[in-house]
């Protein structure tokens, strides 16, 4: 039997390939998104800073800037025009040229474009093979609160009841223990993935396969 395990942007992955493929038999979605990569990061950005302690005024100015460059993005400019534009929107937010020259470049190119429109839902709500859907309650890079009931309802929407859906507290965007989730933290934390998450994986598909 042959299934799929994907992380984070993996776990976009593993749903498309799985629509392709009929011989996948099982999907491990962890840290999966289930919403456009636009609310994706605006989420993300949302809970690092507020993981980083940031002040709340701050937190809306950079959300506001968010919205506003990620509209760009989205929108029918390309090329210099594109880039042009995102400038402007950081140099009124207030942000030094080598800042807004590597921003405006990073965000200019084709894989952002297609990753904030890309809604990975289409793909979960066609998803009838069973799936494991694994989450830290401390993931500040792809927000469970956000994200898990977004795939549940695609799931949903196609009919598949063969699903299960595990909240891990304490546990971060890697499965790792951590006290604020910040992406600070991984390198520092000695555990690569907390060991029930990998004990829950092997049992489910064990119990698939039996």
């Amino acid at each position: 039997m042959i299934g799929i395990l994907g992380l984070s942007e993996g776990g976009i992955i593993a749903p498309m390939v799985a629509d392709r493929r009929r011989e996948v038999r099982f999907l491990v979605l962890m840290a999966a998104s289930g919403i456009t990569g636009d609310q994706v990061l605006m989420t993300q950005s949302q809970a690092l800073t507020e993981a980083q302690g940031v002040p709340f005024q701050m937190i809306e100015a950079a959300q506001q800037l968010n919205r506003r460059v990620y509209d760009l993005v989205l929108s029918s400019l390309e090329g210099e025009a594109l880039a042009e534009e995102l400038a402007g929107a950081f140099r009124d937010f207030g942000m030094s040229e080598q800042e807004i020259t590597s921003q405006s470049t990073a965000l200019a190119c084709p894989y952002m474009r297609y990753f904030m429109a890309y809604d990975p839902s289409r793909v979960l709500s066609r998803t009838r093979i069973p799936v494991l859907m694994l989450q830290g309650d401390l993931d500040t890079q792809v927000v469970a609160g956000k994200n898990l009931p977004a795939i549940e309802d695609a799931l949903k929407a196609a009919g598949n009841t063969r699903y299960t859906e595990k909240l891990y507290g304490g546990l971060n965007h890697l499965f790792q223990p951590a006290q604020t989730g910040a992406p600070s933290e991984y390198g520092s934390i000695d555990t690569t993935m907390d060991e029930k998450v990998m004990e829950d994986i092997s049992s489910w598909i064990l119990d698939l396969v039996q």
